[in-house]
């Protein structure tokens, strides 16, 4: 005889945490919504991890061990291939539910068909547990105070519009919302969740609670901490490249289907050029390897690139941009850089955005000195040529 799904499926994926993850399973145990199951996906630990979940006797708790590390996001993907529940969460393994937070979110799915994604607000606790940031939200502007049911693609051209504001701790998802986008994304590395909401608000609307209904942790072993953000607390230039390929993928795969497309195309590539000048001057006032900042910009313009799909970049952006690109090759030069390697980071840019060349600036004197003038002209030459190609 088929045992009757739970209405929550709560999905821990974990690593060596076996110390915070006992906490975040006493408190998924003690839910007032006691319909549910706990799935624990173990990515092959070699802490206590295992002794740690067998010592709850509760027979809700379903245990997964891999035998390998397979990876964060196939890992959160794993979680999510095991559930049963009519309804998921995908809970880290450092953060603490507070007792109401399934059945308040569990309510909201089932009273409104029409929403598929219910986030709410949270408490911040540091490393011991002790609040740090009472009932808070991210996002831009002040700070919530009241629920509501929100069109998902209007969410979704805010998040492309500025960054997550959705904390994934405090989510929860209809099944049918997984089963007909998909999982979380492997194009992506620590932005995964991002996209994953985006991809959901293309075709459900988006439930926010302004209660507080999770403990969020922030600590130096999170993943947010150790490789999103400075020490200084700033996002870490890859919190930027992974931000824009995550707006990237949306509006390259799902751009027929987003309202207004053409136009947030436009607004994102205008932002990321922006974020990435604003980045790259904050790296050299930091004393950032030169190395390091050209390839940031590299990495960035290639997304740009993806990005832009054929469209023509808006002209004071354009001029911008390649305003920037020679700031930095006559800093290498003024540096005392070879040629040639301000050759080669003028060519890589050139092979990302080859429109470039058509610039005027480009024939700036003081570049001159870079690309004898026979070059100049051969490469003008063919972006001519073959710009109906890239286009």
């Amino acid at each position: 005889m088929a045992t009757v799904p739970p209405i929550v499926s709560v999905c821990i994926p974990t690593y060596n945490r076996a110390p915070l993850l006992a906490q975040a399973i006493r408190s998924v145990l003690g839910q007032t919504l006691q319909d549910f199951e706990l799935v624990i996906s173990d990515n092959a630990s070699t802490d206590d991890t295992e002794a740690v979940v067998r010592s709850f006797d509760d027979p809700r708790i379903r245990y997964v061990r891999n035998h390998t590390n397979i990876g964060n996001g196939p890992n959160f993907n794993r979680c999510l291939q095991l559930a049963r529940g009519t309804y998921l969460t995908v809970f880290p393994d450092d953060d603490i539910m507070l007792p109401d937070n399934l059945a308040a979110k569990a309510a909201v799915l089932s009273t409104h068909a029409r929403v598929g994604l219910v986030h709410s607000k949270f408490h911040v606790i540091d490393g011991n547990g002790d609040i740090t940031q009472y009932n808070t939200n991210w996002g831009p502007g002040p700070a919530r105070m009241e629920d509501a049911i929100e069109a998902g693609q209007e969410v979704l051209r805010a998040l492309l519009s500025t960054f997550n504001f959705i904390n994934g701790s405090t989510v929860m998802i209809r099944r049918a919302c997984y089963e007909r986008v998909g999982g979380f994304s492997d194009q992506v590395h620590d932005t995964f969740d991002y996209e994953f909401w985006m991809r959901i608000a293309l075709y459900y609307d988006v439930a926010f609670l302004a209660t507080p209904l999770i403990q969020w942790r922030d600590h130096q072993a999170s993943i947010t901490s150790h490789l999103m953000v400075r020490t200084n607390g700033r996002a870490a230039p890859e919190n930027w490249l992974e931000l824009f390929r995550a707006k990237m993928l949306i509006i390259k795969q799902h751009g027929s289907e987003l309202q207004g497309g053409k136009e947030i195309r436009a607004k994102v590539s205008a932002d990321l050029c922006h974020k990435t000048f604003e980045e790259a001057e904050y790296m050299f006032e930091l004393g950032d390897p030169r190395s390091q900042v050209r390839r940031f910009l590299l990495d960035m313009f290639r997304v740009l690139q993806k990005l832009q799909g054929g469209m023509e970049l808006q002209e004071k952006v354009s001029v911008k941009l390649c305003q920037k690109m020679f700031e930095v090759a006559e800093d290498m030069l003024e540096s005392g850089e070879p040629k040639s390697q301000v050759r080669r980071f003028l060519l890589d840019m050139f092979r990302v955005l080859p429109s470039i060349l058509l610039q005027r600036r480009f024939l700036k004197a003081s570049l001159k000195s870079v690309f004898p003038a026979l070059v100049l002209t051969r490469l003008k030459r063919l972006v001519i040529f073959f710009s109906p190609i890239w286009r």
